[in-house]
């Protein structure tokens, strides 16, 4: 399992196209979940408005995908990209 911030840290070696659909799993203690993906989204810009959705399209896949090669039965995937951080 990647810890979070080891995974931040990996992605500062990637180019910043792959930084934005890259997903990592890690355990999540105290929460009713076992598990918990971290994704980090695309800023949304109405200019770029055909490229902030595919790569929120690639986000949500890779999402989906790490869940199902893990086995995990079900997933809370809450609003991405929806707002400033």
């Amino acid at each position: 399992m990647v810890r979070p911030l080891d995974f931040v840290l990996g992605l500062l070696d990637r180019s910043i196209d792959r930084f934005f659909v890259s997903v990592a799993m890690c355990d999540a203690p105290n929460l009713a979940a076992t598990h918990m993906i971290h994704v980090n989204s695309p800023t949304w810009n109405a200019a770029s408005q055909a490229e902030c959705i595919a790569d929120l399209d690639k986000a949500t896949i890779n999402i989906l995908t790490l869940a199902d090669e893990k086995g995990l039965t079900s997933v809370a995937i809450p609003s991405i990209s929806s707002g400033k951080s």
